[in-house]
C-alpha cells in the first residue's frame, strides 16, 4: 500500500512539472512612493527597480481598499479621542496604510458589539491613526460625527478596515449626478451614448460629431463675414484666410506671413521692432496741422491765443505774453523795444494767426526760418515791431545767437537797459515798473555857491535797497557836504538831496533801470 501511495505522489509531481506556465495577472500601470516623491510606472521592470530602491505601491485606500487589515488598540481611547493608537498599522502584507486626506480609511472598532463605531481616519504615524472622526451614521455617505454614536474602547479592542457607507462614497455613482475631484487618467476614449447629441453647456465635453460636423466641416461662407477683413475658399474642412488688401499697406511675406507695407517714399517705415518714423527725412506739412505741448529735442513749443495779427509762419517774431496789468492778459502779443509796453521776449512765434486763433511759440532751442543772419552774432529785439538786429533798440532785448544764417539759438540776456526816470527835485519819489531788478542812479548838484559835484549810487529789487553818496563840496566852509539818499521799497523808488550846512540850489538825477 505504502509503494502505490509513494508512486501516485511521484506522478503528481511529474503532471505539475510538466504543466504550462501560468500568468497569473497581467502588469498594471501604478504608483509608488517614496517620501513625497510619486512616480508613474508602466512596465514591471521599471517597476522591480524602484522596489529595489526603497520605493512602494501606492494604495489609494477609499478608492483601492486593503484587504485584511484587523489589528487591536495598544491604548484605551476616549470618546472625543481624535488619535487611535494600534499594535500596527500595517496590512495583511506587512505595509503600511497610507491614509491622507485624499485617501481616507475607514474603520470599525470592536464591529459586532454594543460598542460598535465606525471611524475615518485621514493620516498615519508609526503606531498610530490621526486626524480621526468618531461616530459615523450606519447608512448614508456624511462623513460628519455624532456625539451619540462615539464610545469608549479599551486596549486590546479590535478594529478593522471595513467598507462602511461612507467608504463607496468614494467611488463613482453609475445613476446619480456627483462631483469628480482630482485628475482621472482614460486608457480608451469616453464615450456619449447618442452619437448626434451636441454640447449645450459652456462647460460640456465637445464630442467628435460636433468638431467634424460644426467646428470644422460647417464653417462655410455662410458664417464667414466677408466685410470684416475675412475670406473663405470652398474647401472642406473650410479654409478661412485674411483678405489683404494690396492698395491699403496690407501683404503677405514669402512665408505667408501677414506684413504691414510701408511706403518707400514717405518717412515711415518698418523693421524687426514694427513701425517707426524715419528721423533722418525732412517733413513739410500741409493743410491745418495742431500740436500742444510738443517738446522736439530740447524745443519747447506749445500753443496760445494770439491777441493781433502774428505772421511767424512766413518768419519767425519776437512775442510775449501779456501780463496781469495789461490787456490781453495771458494772450501772444508782439516784441517792441521802443514801447516800453511791449519790451519783453518770452519766444518766437513761428505760426501765423490772427486776433483770437490759435498760434505756435518755440520757447527755447534753435528756431529755423530766419534768412540773412550772421553766425556767431548776437540779435536783438528792433524798435521797428516784431523785428530783430544785431544792434540794441531804444531798450534792449536779447532774444539769442546766430548759428547759421537762418537759425537762432534762443538766449536771453542778463541786465537789460529797459528805461530811465529823470528828476530835478531835491527829494522826490516814483514807482519803478514791476520788472525792474536793478537801478542805476546818477545824481549832480550844485550849492548856494556855485559848487557843482555828481555821485553815482545802486539799488536793487531785493538785497541792497538803500544807498548813500557823501562829499565835501567847499572846504571854506567848516563841516560843509552834501549827500545823496536812494531807497528802493516795494517798487516805490525815493531819492533825497541834502546839505549839512547851508543849502542846495538845483540838482539833476537820472535813474536808469536794469532787469
Amino acid at each position: 500500500m505504502k509503494k502505490k501511495i509513494s508512486s501516485i505522489i511521484m506522478i503528481l509531481a511529474v503532471m505539475l512539472i510538466s504543466l504550462p506556465s501560468v500568468t497569473l495577472s497581467a502588469f498594471k500601470p501604478a504608483t509608488l512612493f517614496k517620501g513625497s516623491d510619486r512616480i508613474a510606472v508602466f512596465a514591471k521592470a521599471d517597476a522591480d527597480r524602484l522596489f529595489s530602491e526603497g520605493y512602494k505601491l501606492e494604495q489609494k485606500l477609499g478608492f483601492s481598499p486593503s484587504t485584511g487589515y484587523s489589528q487591536r488598540l495598544s491604548q484605551s481611547i476616549t470618546a472625543i479621542a481624535t488619535t487611535i493608537y494600534v499594535t500596527s498599522v500595517n496590512d495583511s502584507d506587512g505595509i503600511a496604510l497610507p491614509c491622507s486626506a485624499t485617501n481616507k480609511c475607514y474603520f470599525n472598532l470592536e464591529p459586532g458589539t454594543s460598542k460598535e463605531e465606525r471611524v475615518v481616519c485621514t493620516g498615519v504615524g508609526a503606531t498610530s491613526f490621526t486626524g480621526c472622526t468618531r461616530g459615523l451614521v450606519a447608512t448614508g455617505n456624511s462623513e460628519t460625527g455624532s456625539s451619540t454614536l462615539t464610545k469608549t474602547h479599551n486596549a486590546g479592542s479590535k478594529i478593522i478596515m471595513t467598507n462602511i457607507s461612507q467608504f463607496y462614497g468614494n467611488y463613482v455613482n453609475l445613476f446619480d449626478a456627483q462631483n469628480v475631484n482630482g485628475i482621472k487618467t482614460f486608457y480608451s476614449f469616453p464615450k456619449y451614448a447618442t452619437s448626434t447629441d451636441l454640447p449645450t453647456q459652456n462647460g460640456e465635453f465637445a464630442t467628435k460629431y460636433y468638431v467634424d460636423g460644426v467646428g470644422a466641416g460647417g464653417f462655410t461662407s455662410v458664417n464667414a463675414s466677408t466685410t470684416k477683413g475675412l475670406s473663405v475658399y470652398g474647401t472642406s474642412p473650410e479654409t478661412v484666410g485674411v483678405n489683404a488688401s494690396s492698395t491699403s499697406g496690407l501683404s503677405f511675406n514669402a512665408d505667408g506671413s501677414l506684413q504691414i507695407t510701408a511706403s518707400t517714399t514717405g518717412g515711415i517705415k518698418a523693421d524687426s521692432n514694427g513701425i517707426y518714423v524715419d528721423k533722418s527725412m525732412d517733413y513739410n506739412w500741409t493743410g491745418t496741422t495742431t500740436f500742444s505741448g510738443i517738446t522736439i529735442g530740447s524745443n519747447v513749443i506749445y500753443s496760445a491765443t494770439a491777441s493781433t495779427t502774428i505772421t511767424g509762419g512766413t518768419l519767425p517774431q519776437p512775442v510775449f505774453i501779456a501780463s496781469s496789468t495789461e490787456s490781453g492778459t495771458g494772450k501772444i502779443k508782439i516784441s517792441d523795444a521802443n514801447n516800453l509796453l511791449a519790451i519783453f521776449f518770452d519766444g518766437f512765434a513761428i505760426s501765423s494767426a490772427t486776433d483770437g486763433n490759435t498760434v505756435y511759440i518755440q520757447k527755447s532751442g534753435v528756431v529755423n526760418g530766419f534768412t540773412g543772419l550772421t553766425a556767431g552774432m548776437d540779435y536783438y529785439v528792433q524798435d521797428a515791431i516784431g523785428t530783430i538786429g544785431t544792434s540794441t533798440g531804444t531798450y534792449e532785448i536779447k532774444v539769442g545767437k546766430a548759428i547759421s544764417a537762418t537759425q537762432i539759438l534762443i538766449d536771453t540776456g542778463d541786465d537789460e537797459y529797459v528805461g530811465v526816470w529823470n528828476t530835478t527835485s531835491a527829494s522826490s519819489s516814483t514807482t519803478v515798473p514791476y520788472y525792474v531788478k536793478k537801478v542805476v542812479i546818477r545824481a549832480t548838484w550844485t550849492d548856494s555857491n556855485d559848487n557843482t559835484t555828481a555821485g553815482d549810487l545802486t539799488v536793487y529789487a531785493k538785497g541792497k535797497t538803500v544807498s548813500y553818496f557823501y562829499n565835501v563840496m567847499d572846504i571854506s566852509v567848516a563841516s560843509r557836504a552834501y549827500y545823496i539818499t536812494a531807497e528802493l521799497v516795494g517798487r516805490v523808488l525815493t531819492i533825497t538831496h541834502a546839505a549839512t550846512v547851508g543849502s542846495v540850489s538845483s540838482v539833476n538825477t537820472y535813474a536808469y533801470y536794469y532787469r
